[in-house]
């Protein structure tokens, strides 16, 4: 499909960044705009106060960039989780008046079509002779105006990253947030992540109980109001995982960290039938390592950020 105005290209990341921005998505998604589908951006991430998250982001959507020499600018960055049971009619993301800064779309899917998910087909309306079946590190890009739609993903989990690029710069998306981030001003909320979408019988759609499935882990139910002090526990046994948090996101991290890195859910690095290789001392460590290189990233990066006014 490879033209002017859309095209495909492969392997523009390699299988690990993929996977860390898997891992971003399922430590601060959010309820999305239809059902049965979870987001994470900028917002949803300053919002948790994980400042550090941003970095691996920022970077994979400068590799979605076209090649426009400097015409392009980042309007919005999306990671995004398809559950089963999504999906989207014909559209096309220009398609409202708050919407028509939109000039270009990227997309670029984070896992695969049959190993990963089920279902979940992309499709152009017109001048397609077949679907595009979503694989890790393929990206598709095509002029905003481009109707599209996507099939009902069927099992799995189906993950991309999406960036629209504007050519107005009063859209800059990095103008909505870097201020915050070089001031330190950002606030962090409690209840962003606690929503739910009730679409009417077997539709109702909780992206905590969601998390709770994925992760295996839950709040203490004595710590359930105590958010500066969290405490989670196992969700098959009840066992204590040995390690407060200052807040519910960064337990989100080291459970969803635990799945990317070890392969395993949290709650069961604590078994001693796992392995030591699953040790969950050694999942802590490596979780703490990992967010201390952000953190020291982040400190180098941020006077740069101040001066220019944008993320690089």
């Amino acid at each position: 499909i490879n033209d002017e105005s859309r095209g495909v290209i492969e392997n523009v990341l390699s299988d690990e960044e993929c996977n860390e921005l898997i891992h971003l998505q399922r430590t601060h998604s959010v309820i999305g705009y239809v059902p049965k589908y979870t987001v994470t951006s900028m917002r949803e991430i300053l919002a948790h106060s994980r400042p550090q998250d941003l970095l691996p982001l920022i970077s994979a959507r400068v590799e979605t960039y076209f090649n426009r020499e400097f015409s392009l600018l980042f309007e919005w960055t999306v990671l995004s989780c398809w559950f089963p049971g999504s999906s989207i009619s014909p559209h096309s993301d220009s398609n409202r008046d708050y919407l028509k800064q939109r000039h270009f779309t990227s997309i670029l899917y984070l896992n695969t079509i049959g190993e990963d998910f089920t279902g979940g087909e992309f499709h152009f309306v017109r001048n397609s002779k077949s679907p595009i079946q979503p694989k890790k590190g393929l990206l598709v890009a095509f002029t905003s105006d481009h109707e599209h739609y996507i099939t009902t993903v069927e099992t799995g989990f189906r993950y991309t990253l999406t960036v629209w690029f504007t050519l107005d710069p009063v859209y800059l998306e990095d103008i909505r947030f870097v201020k915050s981030v070089c001031l330190d001003s950002f606030v962090g909320h409690v209840d962003v992540y606690d929503i739910e979408e009730n679409r009417g019988g077997s539709d109702f759609f909780s992206i905590w109980d969601e998390k709770i499935r994925i992760f295996g882990v839950r709040l203490c139910k004595e710590f359930q109001m105590n958010w500066n002090k969290i405490l989670i526990e196992s969700t098959s046994d009840g066992s204590v995982i040995p390690k407060v948090f200052g807040n519910i996101h960064d337990a989100f991290s080291l459970a969803s960290f635990c799945l990317w890195k070890f392969n395993v859910k949290l709650s069961d690095s604590l078994k001693d039938d796992v392995g030591l290789c699953f040790d969950f001392w050694k999942v802590l460590r490596s979780w703490e390592e990992y967010n201390a290189h952000l953190l020291q990233e982040l400190a180098g990066t941020l006077p740069k950020w101040k001066k220019h006014g944008c993320f690089f």
